[in-house]
């Protein structure tokens, strides 16, 4: 199935009434009255009239034709398009729920550390904390304390990882972790492979150095619009370099991640801190339809949004951004990362991520993040798991029709009996039984193969229906 932001949703189609009961009722004695004057009209003349030849004739038989014509036309005038109807909107209601799953896609957080040159960066900027630091337009540097013959990465490394440690010990007797580097020089991985063998973490992780920026964290975290697998620990790291101005505010962040299957085999002692939800990705001039469907689809309610966290947008998608969600009338403060930490780089997404997950796990209700990628801007929520979707109903459509099997069995007894008066046959039956009922299981069985027909071309229809117009991406 073909799911994107913007899949068309399919109206239901509504359910037909059942006819008036006071038709059949006016059809039934009109029919009774009918046959009881062609019963009159066709006695033999100056015959005393025998009360069971002719109550056969006069009603039983206009009540067979009563039955197969009534059954005939609620099968093609109600059953059939309720049953279009009920197959349409369980369609309808099969594609939502899967279109919510597929919103609600989301990676696991297990943990994450943020080291800025700022402390308690995010509960300043809530205000939850001291005051917000105020670092617009500035390169905000470390002043580490470093041991002799210390280098500035492994000091950043080591202490980033402490916290971690406990958490990728737990993990790693039962995963393989992949751990990925995001750098400016290749080199700091033969840093961070001394710095892990020094902690004799169990199992053996793989270690990948990843180019700044080279994928953004959307593209890492979702590969063919599919949460990643497996458990990955991401490290960015933004330092300057020796001696040099730094184009940017230095600072890093390690985020541990997992799948739904390795959470379940390490689920006690193991709470995760957040998820990070399927993000839309627009250009800055569908921003505000992209937030709508975002926040349309209800991963999270609307109203347990508190937080709306930016970092590293250019102008015009920064503007775009903060008018559609003043326009989504989000309860949310606006978080601005570059104003609280100087100029931004490549690890500024990862950070806005994890201080978003750091304040769900402290309680501030759900997070919207804002950062950028190559097709624009990427936003998603930050939020507890969330709820699966009602499920739909069980499939109540079945192709046999029990009122059209009754038309077709009332036919055949109607044609395959004579009319009979005093013992006499009166009347000569139209078939004979054998034809009679061929007729009958004939006429059920193309009611079968009919509307199995019309399942499929209804299907189809459907399918058309239901055609994605071009646009936002997840």
């Amino acid at each position: 199935m073909n799911l994107q932001w913007n899949t068309r949703k399919v109206a239901e189609r509504p359910e037909p009434d059942f006819p008036p009961i006071w038709l059949f009722v006016v059809f039934f004695f009109a029919v009774q009255g009918v046959g009881i004057l062609i019963a009159i009209a066709q006695w033999p003349d100056g015959k005393a009239i025998s009360w069971s030849p002719f109550l056969f004739q006069a009603t039983f038989l206009p009540f067979l034709f009563f039955v197969a014509v009534c059954g005939a036309v609620v099968y093609a005038g109600y059953e059939m398009p309720w049953k279009g109807a009920v197959l349409w909107n369980l369609m309808c209601q099969w594609r939502n729920y899967h279109w919510l799953c597929w919103t609600r896609d989301h990676v696991v957080l297990v943990d994450s550390v943020v080291m800025t040159p700022e402390d308690e960066i995010a509960e300043r900027m809530l205000g939850l904390e001291g005051r917000p630091p105020d670092n617009v337009g500035k390169a905000v540097t470390f002043d580490f304390d470093l041991a002799p013959g210390e280098a500035r990465i492994e000091h950043l490394l080591r202490n980033l990882l402490a916290s971690l440690l406990p958490a990728l010990q737990r993990m790693g007797r039962t995963e393989s972790i992949q751990i990925v580097l995001q750098s400016e020089d290749q080199d700091d991985l033969t840093v961070l492979r001394r710095v892990l063998a020094a902690w004799n973490l169990p199992g053996h992780p793989t270690l990948v150095w990843q180019s700044p920026g080279q994928p953004d964290p959307m593209d890492s975290l979702w590969v063919e619009h599919k949460p990643m697998s497996g458990v990955r620990l991401f490290i960015a790291c933004q330092l300057g370099r020796a001696g040099a101005e730094p184009p940017y505010s230095e600072m890093a962040v390690a985020m541990l991640f997992a799948d739904a299957s390795a959470l379940a085999r390490n689920r006690h002692g193991l709470r995760p801190q957040a998820c990070l939800y399927r993000p839309v990705v627009a250009e800055s001039d569908e921003v505000d339809r992209g937030i709508a469907m975002l926040l349309g689809s209800e991963p999270v309610a609307a109203g347990r949004i508190r937080q709306f966290w930016l970092t590293g947008l250019n102008k015009p998608l920064r503007h775009a951004v903060t008018v559609a969600v003043k326009d989504a009338a989000l309860r949310a403060d606006t978080q601005d990362i570059d104003q609280a930490l100087g100029k931004p780089g490549h690890a500024n997404g990862w950070v806005a991520q994890s201080l978003a997950a750091k304040m769900v796990r402290h309680g501030q209700g759900a997070q919207l993040v804002a950062i950028p990628c190559k097709s624009g801007v990427a936003v998603n929520i930050v939020a507890n798991r969330p709820e699966s979707p009602d499920r739909p109903g069980e499939d109540r459509v079945v192709p046999f029709s029990l009122m059209w099997a009754t038309a077709m069995i009332a036919m055949a007894v109607f044609v395959g009996n004579p009319g009979v008066a005093d013992g006499d046959a009166d009347r000569t039956a139209l078939l004979p039984w054998w034809a009679a009922a061929l007729f009958a299981f004939a006429g059920m069985a193309l009611q079968v193969a009919s509307e199995l027909l019309y399942y499929r071309l209804l299907s189809r229809e459907f399918d058309e229906a239901c055609y994605p117009a071009n646009g936002l991406r997840g």
